[in-house]
C-alpha cells in the first residue's frame, strides 16, 4: 500500500494499455471488446476480477504518486488532478460494487483495494491545516470533496463487509482486504472520539472481528489490530 513516507515501488502504466477480453468469450474463441486500463466513466464492457484489480492498482499507484509529488506541481493543477482522481475512483467503484454483488468471492479484493484507494485520497485533502500549499478556492473544493467521501466511506466498507461475510468464508481470503478494514476503522475511531456517537462503536466491532478471523491465517491482520487497540492509531 506504500505507507506514509515511502514511495511507490513499481512504475506507472500508460494510458494506452488495455485490459484482457472477457475470459468466457475468449475461451470460446469469440470476438470480444476490451476496455482501456484507465477510464474516467463507467462502461458496459465486462472485465475479469483480475482486470478490475489491474484498474484499481493503476488508480492506487496514481493516488500514491499524487500524494508523494504534491509539492512539485502548480497548486491549481494538483487540485484539478485530485478532483479527477476522485471522480475516476468513484466511477470505478460503482462498477466493481455491482460486480461484487453478483460474485462476492471473485470481486472482493478489487473492491477492497478500490475502497482503500478512495480512503488514501480522502486522507490527503481532508485536513489542510499543515498543507504546504497556498490556500486557494481549488484547495477548498478538494477538501469539501474529501470530507464528503470520508464521512460516507466507512458505511461503504461496512456494507462490503456484511455482504462478504454472508457469502464467503473470510478465513480463506488473503490479506489484501486488511488495509481496507484497517483504514475504515481508523476513520470510524476518529469520528467516535470526536462525536461520541455510540452507533459508530457498533460499526467498529464487526470489522475488528473480521480482522481477528483473518489473523488466524495471516499475521499481518494482528499488526493492524495492535495499531487499532493502541493510542497511536495512524492512517496508511
Amino acid at each position: 500500500m506504500s505507507f506514509l513516507g515511502r514511495s511507490l515501488c513499481f512504475g506507472d502504466f500508460t494510458n494506452n494499455d488495455r485490459l484482457l477480453c472477457e475470459t468466457d468469450l475468449w475461451d470460446r474463441g469469440e470476438v470480444a471488446p476490451n476496455e482501456p486500463l484507465f477510464v474516467t466513466s463507467a462502461t458496459s464492457i465486462k472485465a475479469t476480477p483480475f482486470g478490475r484489480l489491474c484498474q484499481v492498482a493503476l488508480l492506487l499507484g496514481r493516488v500514491i504518486n499524487h500524494r508523494n509529488d504534491r509539492q512539485d506541481a502548480t497548486y491549481a493543477a494538483k487540485f484539478v488532478d485530485a478532483m479527477q482522481l476522485q471522480r475516476t475512483i468513484n466511477a470505478l467503484l460503482r462498477i466493481i460494487t455491482a460486480e461484487f454483488e453478483q460474485d462476492p468471492a471473485a470481486f472482493c479484493i478489487p473492491l477492497a483495494m478500490g475502497l482503500s484507494t478512495k480512503m488514501v485520497l480522502c486522507q490527503i485533502y481532508s485536513c489542510n491545516m499543515y498543507s504546504p500549499l497556498s490556500k486557494t478556492v481549488e484547495e477548498a473544493d478538494a477538501q469539501v470533496a474529501a470530507l464528503t467521501d470520508l464521512k460516507t466511506v466507512p458505511e461503504e466498507v461496512a456494507s462490503f463487509h456484511r455482504r462478504l461475510t454472508e457469502q464467503v468464508d473470510v478465513f480463506k481470503i488473503g490479506p489484501l482486504i486488511c488495509p481496507c478494514l484497517y483504514q475504515a476503522l481508523v476513520i470510524i475511531t476518529y469520528f467516535l472520539r470526536e462525536t461520541c456517537d455510540r452507533q459508530l462503536e457498533k460499526s467498529r466491532i464487526p470489522l475488528i472481528n473480521c480482522l481477528r478471523i483473518i489473523k488466524g491465517q495471516w499475521a499481518v491482520a494482528g499488526i493492524y489490530l495492535d495499531n487499532i487497540h493502541s493510542d497511536n492509531v495512524i492512517p496508511l
